[in-house]
């Protein structure tokens, strides 16, 4: 219950020196990004059978005069055999029977499965987890009387949240629970070979992004069209080294855009900046224009 919830000392003093030198790195280092705001203590399990449909129709028959129970047990493939002893704490099997192939997997629980479902007796497991962003621990009934942290300093950690989590692997969607597993997605149609996505490292060491689309036939055949969009907050630019000169590209913060046109014929280098001070790409920022012919290329900095 978050109302009785009480946060660390530590937590709290590690709070108090983001918000003296703005800076959430230690807040990273120390608590990680998220906490779990719940956690469901339980079991799931699930059996499959296979079965021929010779087979079935030799079950059907087998059970027209049995009781309710060895109907139910036939519905989800239970037979007495499967509640046997060595079966009892499983977690995972497969076997052969005279109808087909059986599998079991769960998560939790003592392995044992009738026509009631599965049973979790006394091992449960956490199979289920609710994770919020730190940030919201930023909060008046945490820090009351105080807006300069549940309102400013939580907006700031939850963009640092979102931004150090751009260089982190994604998390998986795979479930050890098989009702929950999430089907695979297909994969996005191929686009442009320079549709990319490039990793900035600013001077104090902020990781953020760089999204490249390109658009062919979008201006004349003798020209190239490059336009940056700042999705940040704060100033960031990208100079160039094209003559004669041709002014740098200097977005408003917070989602402006501006664009520039270059001769379809030439190389071009950038240098890009955030808040005045130079930042390292991943990859050389050097482009030549004539495969870009009549085309546009959209940076997009997040």
């Amino acid at each position: 219950d978050p109302t009785y919830a009480r946060l660390t000392d530590r937590f709290i003093d590690a709070v108090a020196d983001a918000q003296r030198f703005g800076d959430f790195r230690e807040l990273f280092a120390r608590f990680g990004t998220h906490y779990p705001y719940a956690v469901t203590y339980g079991a799931a399990g699930e059996v499959r059978q296979r079965i021929t449909a010779n087979a079935f129709e030799r079950r059907r028959q087998s059970v027209e005069s049995s009781t309710s129970d060895e109907r139910a047990a036939f519905i989800v493939g239970e037979s007495s055999s499967y509640r046997s002893s060595e079966t009892q704490t499983a977690s995972s099997f497969r076997e052969s029977n005279e109808y087909g192939e059986r599998t079991f997997d769960a998560v939790g629980g003592n392995g044992s499965w009738d026509q009631n479902g599965f049973s979790a007796g006394d091992a449960h497991y956490p199979i289920l987890a609710d994770l919020r962003p730190l940030s919201d621990l930023l909060n008046p009934i945490n820090f009351p009387g105080q807006p300069e942290i549940y309102v400013e300093l939580r907006r700031g950690f939850a963009q640092a949240i979102e931004e150090h989590l751009v260089s982190k692997a994604a998390l998986s969607e795979g479930s050890l629970i098989p009702e929950f597993v999430v089907p695979a997605q297909p994969a996005p149609p191929q686009g442009s070979p320079y549709d990319q996505t490039i990793v900035i490292t600013t001077a104090n060491n902020t990781r953020e992004t760089l999204r490249q689309t390109y658009t062919p036939n979008a201006v004349a055949a003798n020209l190239t069209r490059i336009c940056l969009r700042n999705n940040k907050r704060g100033e960031r630019v990208m100079t160039h080294n094209f003559q004669p000169r041709i002014n740098p590209l200097r977005p408003a913060a917070g989602g402006g855009s501006t664009c520039a046109n270059f001769p379809a014929n030439s190389r071009v280098t950038f240098e890009l900046f955030a808040a005045g001070r130079k930042v390292q790409t991943d990859r050389r920022m050097s482009y030549s224009t004539t495969p870009l012919a009549g085309g546009r290329l959209d940076l997009v900095w997040q």
